[in-house]
């Protein structure tokens, strides 16, 4: 399994943008991307939650729970949930999804509606 690290302005938008606190506006924020390289399975995170490890450090990760919008291999999309461990134990031969580094934070769903809709991808 290959550990995935966000660092820590993608951690602080997490902490800004939990679970649900987009519940009800259409045009959400992307807070960062996933992708599984050789493949067009792609995870756009729009809101999490940190699972701290039960020690006396709240700054140590036990797991993400991320929500957003997943496109799958056959370039279907739809919103789900997903978690940090599970991207990091999914592989596809000898690739492994990664964090996009040159992702901005500051795009939406509806830019990304544009351009996916380039790529017949309806979301």
């Amino acid at each position: 399994m290959k550990r995935i690290k966000l660092k820590k302005k993608q951690l602080d938008l997490l902490k800004k943008y939990p679970i649900y606190s987009q519940d009800g506006i259409e045009n959400k924020r992307i807070l960062m991307k996933f992708f599984l390289p050789g493949t067009s399975w792609t995870w756009y995170v729009t809101e999490g939650d940190i699972v701290p490890e039960e020690t006396k450090n709240p700054e140590n990760i036990k797991d993400i729970q991320f929500f957003g919008l997943v496109i799958n291999g056959y370039g279907e999309s739809e919103y789900g949930y997903f978690n940090l461990s599970q991207l990091e134990s999914a592989s596809v031969g000898i690739f492994h999804p990664q964090l996009d580094e040159h992702y901005s934070d500051g795009n939406d769903i509806e830019a990304l509606r544009k351009y996916l809709k380039t790529l017949d991808i309806e979301i």
